[in-house]
């Protein structure tokens, strides 16, 4: 064993390797070669005493050296490192782990056109739908009513291409308006869109509603019929059930409109009494309690003369 170029110990026994399948049938030396180079971060050189080749360990491993270029490689390599020399730095740097380098390069160069090149701001143009919200249940908006206003936005074309258009809309508070017509400016706080998009204008910037409280009213249902009856007989009377629905009405709308109707009964060739179950026609500015329509029947009773 030499330490510092001097020789310190001699006649040593050295580690043996128990890896069976490395050594196969070489010998104690074999073993020993590569028992030290499993332990330590050298190689051994073992010769053969048999047949005078030279193999090397390194590490587990254990290999025969075909000829002196082979072993003068395998030697060049382990101190190169070892030991690299610093001259080589940049040579190694620029021409060591090609496929890693590459792999770096083509995903560097896909970031970039992902993130850096769509930093670009642009601009935008929606059409987006208006939302009418916290509307108390008994008011309502009187037509025409605005829908839809153009939106403009400026962004990445990244944000533009992550955001989804739902997502864009205007939602207009309704819960402080008053009775009659209003005015309601559009602005970006009412404007709910994907984070990281701009507002640049709304058009129009403001719209007019008209706003009424809605009021029930228990109205007469008027039966509208056309036609006679057969030859020789007579209509005696008109019944309906229920004589008057519930209805929900405007409160700016006069009382003498407030009127509905059965769709047309057809009373032609009729001879005998007949119950028909007509629909309500119903005006569109008035709609009736709870959303429900109402059934009703309509006993026409026919007489002869």
């Amino acid at each position: 064993i030499i330490e510092e170029g001097r020789i310190v110990k001699v006649g040593c026994h050295l580690p043996l390797s128990i890896n069976i399948q490395k050594i196969g049938h070489s010998g104690t030396r074999h073993a020993a070669a590569l028992g030290l180079s499993e332990r330590t971060d050298s190689i051994s050189l073992v010769v053969s005493e048999e047949t005078g080749t030279i193999s090397i360990a390194d590490g587990d491993r254990i290999r025969v050296v075909k000829d002196i270029v082979g072993l003068r490689l395998r030697l060049e390599d382990f101190y190169r490192k070892r030991f690299p020399r610093r001259g080589k730095f940049f040579a190694d740097f620029l021409t060591g782990h090609i496929l890693e380098k590459l792999i770096a390069v083509i995903l560097s160069c896909s970031l970039w056109v992902g993130f850096v090149q769509n930093q670009e701001v642009v601009r935008r143009d929606f059409v987006v739908p208006i939302e009418y919200r916290n509307l108390a249940s008994d008011w309502i908006i009187g037509e025409p009513k605005s829908r839809e206003a153009t939106v403009a936005l400026s962004g990445t074309e990244r944000t533009f291409y992550l955001a989804k258009s739902e997502e864009v809309k205007i939602s207009l508070d309704m819960s402080q308006v008053k009775e009659g017509d209003n005015e309601i400016f559009l602005d970006k706080d009412s404007l709910r869109r994907p984070s990281g998009l701009s507002v640049v204008s709304i058009t129009p910037h403001k719209i007019s509603l008209s706003v009424y409280k809605m009021l029930n009213f228990n109205v007469p249902v008027e039966i509208e019929t056309s036609g006679r009856v057969a030859y020789g007989f007579e209509v005696k009377e008109i019944k309906v059930i229920p004589e008057k629905v519930s209805i929900v009405v405007p409160s700016i709308l006069p009382r003498e409109k407030i009127k509905i109707t059965t769709e047309v009964i057809d009373l032609r060739k009729l001879k005998e009494s007949k119950t028909f179950t007509p629909k309500i026609i119903l005006p569109a500015e008035l709609r009736f309690s709870e959303d429900k329509t109402p059934q009703i029947k309509v006993s026409v009773i026919v007489e002869k003369k």
